[in-house]
């Protein structure tokens, strides 16, 4: 079924890579990281992120190395390590410009980051 093979890839399984390895420096996949605020919105979200959604979040980069590395992954994954992310922001204009569109189209235009909670 579809649900069963999307869960099949929100699952991030690993073997610890080094005795005694602390599994909370693993968070998980994105899209287990994240609610949809208002449900209406999520199948655009979706087509967004696209395969970010399966992304693997980490505490910090040498964990990830470390799961790459001696993790035992059954599957190609993305890792994110926290430390290692830095922010983006649309510009004025290129907001001003999307709001402009989608008000000749009767809705709204919102960045992805404003319709998520953590």
């Amino acid at each position: 079924t579809l649900s069963a093979q999307l869960e099949g890839r929100l699952a991030f399984n690993y073997s610890d890579p080094v005795r005694g390895f602390d599994r909370s420096k693993v968070k998980g996949t994105v899209a287990k990281l994240i609610s949809v605020k208002q449900p209406k919105h999520s199948t655009a979200l979706e087509v967004v992120a696209g395969g970010r959604l399966y992304q693997v979040v980490v505490d910090e980069a040498i964990t990830g190395k470390a799961l790459l590395a001696k993790g035992k992954l059954k599957r190609r994954v993305t890792i994110i390590p926290l430390d290692k992310i830095q922010s983006r922001r649309v510009t004025d204009s290129t907001a001003e410009h999307a709001s402009s569109i989608a008000q000749k189209m009767g809705t709204t235009a919102n960045t992805a980051i404003e319709l998520v909670g953590f």
